[in-house]
């Protein structure tokens, strides 16, 4: 990818959002993102504890994969957050009624 000086400047969401991608798939995107970093976690240490590889993780928070049910439980739990998935997912949700 060329380096463009004008992506210094637009926030992670901003840039996520501009792929045209639904806001629900942005948001979950998001949310995962910050969760691993809060952790230290790298996107190789998360891809290792899953059995997947460091790309998996880098698309699905690049927004640009969807993740399975499964897969979303599995990254929560690996994040140490499983028991706010559920909440997660009404944030998730309600990122879709959101006026642009």
């Amino acid at each position: 990818m060329e380096y463009n000086a004008e992506m210094d400047y637009k926030s992670r969401e901003e840039r996520l959002t501009e792929k045209r991608r639904s806001k629900r798939w942005v948001k979950l995107a998001l949310i995962l993102h910050e969760e691993r970093k809060k952790t230290g976690m790298s996107q190789w240490d998360l891809a290792y504890a899953l059995g997947k590889g460091q790309a998996w993780v880098s698309k699905y928070e690049a927004a640009q994969s969807k993740l399975s049910v499964v897969d979303f439980l599995e990254v929560a739990e690996v994040l140490g957050i499983r028991g706010e998935a559920s909440n997660l997912l009404r944030k998730v949700w309600k990122a879709g009624d959101e006026k642009d």
